[in-house]
């Protein structure tokens, strides 16, 4: 059974755009994975699974990290309340619940590691869309050598497996299908605070 949201809202993340809420229920269906990587090539993580935490605009709600996660390559921990209400958070949303490490040099840590996500997802997000306008030029091409083709009188085989109409076609559903995944990755990011959609 699902608890009721309660009202956490996503914290800066040291600086972050507005934040969005974060939905805590007492059901997990996720098994907490405590190996996935918690560094980038740029830095490493300052939370651990098993640390106790706080959401950085809640600080009076404690909670426990009980599992780390990559979403596409972003790090997100799984916490859990005292009244074991969970809910998934990125790092850079969270404090350590003591004050006492609460400190400079550990929100520096934080700030390094969100900047290397920040460039890690930058350049991939470069890299997908420079492959993709690379398969959509070469794509253009094919249809205009068709649409000449047909212009001339030359209409193309349709019912033969390698013909020409049909390899346009299956290849517009890939490239269909890799617009909707960089469209939904552009998305992931956004809401993870890494960037606002003006910088992407």
């Amino acid at each position: 059974m699902t608890a009721p949201a309660l009202d956490i809202p996503r914290p800066p993340a040291l600086p972050a755009p507005d934040p969005k809420d974060s939905t805590m229920t007492s059901d997990d269906a996720t098994t907490p994975n405590t190996t996935a990587p918690t560094s980038t090539p740029g830095a490493a993580c300052p939370i651990r699974v098993g640390d106790e935490v706080v959401f950085a605009r809640r600080r009076d709600l404690r909670a426990e990290v009980t599992g780390v996660f990559s979403d596409d390559g972003l790090l997100e921990y799984s916490v859990r309340t005292a009244s074991d209400e969970r809910a998934f958070v990125r790092p850079w949303d969270l404090l350590p619940a003591d004050p006492g490490l609460d400190t400079p040099e550990w929100r520096q840590r934080m700030q390094r590691f969100r900047d290397s996500q920040r460039e890690d997802v930058r350049a991939r997000i470069r890299q997908r869309q420079n492959e993709i306008t690379d398969r959509l030029t070469a794509f253009a091409e094919r249809i205009e050598t068709i649409a000449h083709a047909v212009f001339t009188g030359e209409i193309p085989d349709t019912t033969a497996v390698d013909s020409a109409p049909l390899r346009t076609e299956f290849t517009a559903r890939d490239l269909d299908e890799d617009l909707r995944r960089l469209a939904e990755f552009r998305e992931t990011v956004l809401e993870a605070g890494l960037f606002t959609p003006d910088e992407l």
